[in-house]
């Protein structure tokens, strides 16, 4: 349970790269300091047994010399003993045994092969902490005189010099120890200071990564990620920005925000044209302004239409309530851009009348700079009915032509050019359609109909104002025989010519309307019998 604790914190703190830093130091720098321990102790055990060896090779040989000599002098075996006894005392300070063993006792030891296989010269051998050197005594001349149970060249005996390395090896571990052990808060805060650095490094660039992704809100805000290039210390987190980059641009060709596509869904709404719109188009363009300032600041909206040899009329849409020299700012700027378009441009003389129309009115818009503010625009041109005209939305200069919020504006100038040019064309046709019901289609008369409602709106204004009016019919005599005689397309242009000096002969004010086949009735405001 604790071991799992410790564990978890551990988990923890390795995510943190911090943490990570100091504790991958003190893990590193503990097996560090292991394998340097390891390493130093078997390396010194090396170089002292090697050292040792040369030691033991020289102890043995200066030994051998002296025993060589004292033999000379007639020294018995016992003697010889007690000489190397007596040394021992000497040896034994320095952690050395010097021992002289014959061939019977090498016999015993299962030495004697390993003796031969290395000659003359003797060999060392380690065994645990100990260094020991065999140095043979070969029979020479001089040894065959006395010890006559022997031959010349024949192996008499082995010293032996073995050197006790233990109580070295305990010391060097130990001050190896402590020296390491000495050693180790350096590399610790050697890390902690690393890290720290490097920390502050990273910490520096991911604060100003996170920032800039904190700003983005909406897919046109991926541009922060795309134009701004971080330099986050290290080549592989620099590898994963420039992959964020790489997929903020693969979002921003390929995802729409919801509040965008919420507008669109609602702008489609706006293509139904019903009576109210036709009535009140304006009203339903300052609703629609109001609608697309959720999405994208737009601050003014204008149309351009020229309904057949009608004079051309803008209609300038206003957020709020702009200022004279905002007006005459926005109306050069719209005039500049229409001048190179083609409806303008095959007119000469152009009579151009303006209007404002203000969505918000109690608001007023701050000042704008000609600097500031650029028109997306779109055309129509119809031949039947003959109209033409331009829809324009002014958006900031600093809109991305990329961005998605130009996708609005786009969409917004589809709907406004389809629905100010279906409701110009439907007030057309609606103008003709009242014109042709109330008019006598031969003569251009008002109808027998009109001319009922008109006299009793007549006589209710004479009885408000209390005046006099009159009513004339004129009917023509015998103007069957003309259609006889002379066929109906003559009868047809006699009532016409008729008509015209009829009406030739009246004021303006005055109400000529075809009554019948040939008669004709005419309202005279503001005329007594006598006048009449």
């Amino acid at each position: 349970m604790v071991i799992s604790n410790i564990k978890e914190k551990m988990d923890s703190k390795m995510r943190n790269l911090k943490g990570f830093l100091i504790y991958g130091a003190v893990i590193g720098t503990i097996i560090m300091l292991l394998l340097v321990y390891v390493g130093v102790s078997f390396g010194f055990q090396w170089y002292a047994a090697q050292q040792a060896a040369e030691r033991a090779k020289k102890t043995a040989a200066i030994t051998a010399d002296s025993l060589y000599l004292l033999m000379e002098r007639g020294w018995s075996r016992e003697e010889l003993q007690a000489y190397l006894m007596a040394n021992s005392d000497a040896y034994r300070e320095q952690h050395v045994s010097v021992a002289f063993y014959d061939i019977h006792e090498l016999e015993k030891m299962e030495l004697t092969e390993q003796v031969m296989a290395n000659g003359k010269e003797g060999h060392s051998f380690l065994d645990s902490d100990k260094v020991s050197f065999l140095y043979p005594q070969i029979a020479t001349a001089e040894c065959v005189s006395c010890h006559v149970d022997t031959q010349e060249g024949k192996l008499v005996g082995v010293l032996m010099v073995t050197e006790d390395l233990q109580p070295v090896m305990q010391v060097v571990r130990r001050d190896t120890f402590f020296y390491l052990l000495f050693l180790f808060p350096f590399p610790i805060m050697g890390a902690f200071a690393i890290s720290r650095f490097l920390t502050g490094r990273i910490d520096r660039s991911l604060r100003e990564l996170h920032s800039r992704i904190q700003r983005i809100n909406k897919t046109d805000d991926l541009r922060y990620l795309e134009t701004n290039n971080i330099d986050l210390a290290f080549d592989e987190i620099n590898f994963l920005y420039r992959e964020l980059r790489n997929l903020a641009q693969r979002l921003r060709s390929i995802a729409v925000d919801k509040d965008i596509l919420e507008f669109e869904v609602r702008l489609l709404e706006k293509f139904i044209i019903t009576s109210e719109v036709v009535k009140d188009w304006k009203e339903h363009v300052n609703r629609l302004i109001i609608e697309i300032n959720q999405i994208v600041d737009v601050h003014v909206i204008f149309s351009l239409f020229k309904v057949e040899s009608e004079d051309f009329i803008l209609e300038v849409f206003w957020l709020y309530t702009p200022s004279e020299k905002t007006k005459k700012i926005v109306e050069e700027v719209i005039r500049a851009q229409l001048s190179s378009s083609e409806l303008f441009r095959t007119q000469e003389n152009v009579a151009l009348r303006i209007y404002h129309n203000v969505a918000v009115p109690e608001d007023q818009l701050m000042e704008i700079d000609e600097s500031k503010i650029r028109f997306q625009t779109k055309s129509l041109f119809l031949d039947t009915p003959q109209i033409g005209g331009i829809v324009g939305i002014g958006v900031s200069s600093r809109l991305q032509p990329d961005s998605t919020r130009m996708l609005v504006i786009e969409g917004v100038l589809t709907t406004l050019l389809n629905v100010i040019g279906s409701v110009k064309a439907v007030y057309k046709y609606t103008k003709e359609l009242e014109y042709f019901a109330t008019r006598d289609a031969l003569t251009n008369l008002y109808t027998q109909r009109v001319f009922w409602e008109l006299l009793e709106y007549e006589v209710g204004r004479a009885e408000r104002r209390d005046y006099k009016f009159a009513v004339i019919i004129i009917d023509l005599d015998d103007f069957k025989l003309v259609n006889d005689l002379h066929g109906h397309l003559i009868g047809d242009k006699f009532l016409q010519e008729t008509a015209a000096v009829i009406k030739n002969c009246l004021r303006k004010d005055d109400i000529l309307a075809r009554y019948g086949g040939d008669e004709y009735a005419i309202i005279l405001p503001y005329a007594d019998q006598e006048q009449a």
